[in-house]
């Protein structure tokens, strides 16, 4: 596994984002292609988008309490998990706003979503489903209660979040590894570097742990400690690889951008 190496000096940029609204809380994100991001704001119900300063371009109102936030199977397609009702809902973003495209079925309540060529891994209700984009449903999974899941493309396994552990899982639903630290405590958004690394947001904890694909070279975890952020949330790359944002649990903690460095 590369080092990381992020540190403050390696900031691009943090924005603070106030509304008038009920407290924000992003517990999903997404880099565009283009750089811009795109936020599930659960508890106001809505996805916003900003360019990378932090300017608000748009939010979109839904009448559902979103929660993960992945993009689809083009790059201005994103797929949004509906946390109260069993449906993954799409959306096309244009330059200057969002426009509301197909709902997905699904068995039941997803939070966590991820994409692997073309299929939608979904997790939620003590299991993960695996979909196509034209709604079927290809595989069922029973892996117990995961908020948030994740991919490799390159190993074709992915990951999932528990109370203190995060596991990894073959498409066939075996088991590869499953990870935990003393300074992991519950986990909850996750991002996959272009170098087979798997960023782990540790909320409780406060810290982000980085650890290989395939867990082999977990004693040699990285943690960050990030910036002005103590619950860090959700996490995701930009398209390069070069770039990641953190959002925090807490709304009166700013939106993070860094540019990773591999020694």
């Amino acid at each position: 596994m590369k080092n990381q190496v992020i540190e403050k000096s390696d900031w691009l940029n943090k924005f603070e984002i106030t509304t008038s609204e009920n407290t924000r809380w992003f517990t999903g994100g997404v880099f565009l292609k283009d750089d811009r991001l795109l936020f599930a704001d659960r508890r106001n119900k809505k996805i916003r988008l900003y360019d990378s300063s932090g300017k608000l371009i748009y939010q979109h109102q839904l009448n559902y309490e979103p929660w993960d936030v992945t993009v689809g199977d083009t790059s201005n397609k994103v797929l949004v998990s509906d946390n109260e009702s069993a449906y993954i809902r799409t959306y096309i973003i244009s330059e200057t706003g969002i426009r509301e495209g197909s709902s997905i079925k699904v068995s039941d309540i997803k939070s966590g979503i991820a994409t692997l060529g073309d299929q939608i891994l979904c997790s939620g209700g003590g299991k993960v489903e695996i979909i196509n984009y034209r709604g079927s449903s290809l595989k069922v999974l029973e892996m117990g209660y995961s908020e948030y899941i994740c991919v490799s493309k390159a190993k074709k396994q992915f990951y999932c979040t528990y109370d203190h552990t995060v596991s990894c899982t073959t498409m066939n639903g075996d088991e590869v590894f499953v990870y935990s630290h003393p300074e992991l405590t519950y986990p909850k958004g996750m991002a996959m570097d272009n170098h087979g690394n798997l960023f782990i947001c540790a909320y409780s904890s406060g810290n982000i742990h980085v650890v290989s694909e395939d867990g082999k070279q977990s004693v040699d975890i990285v943690s960050i400690n990030v910036g002005k952020i103590t619950q860090p949330y959700s996490i995701a790359f930009n398209s390069t690889g070069e770039k990641i944002f953190v959002a925090s649990y807490k709304e009166n903690e700013p939106i993070e951008i860094y540019e990773v460095k591999y020694d």
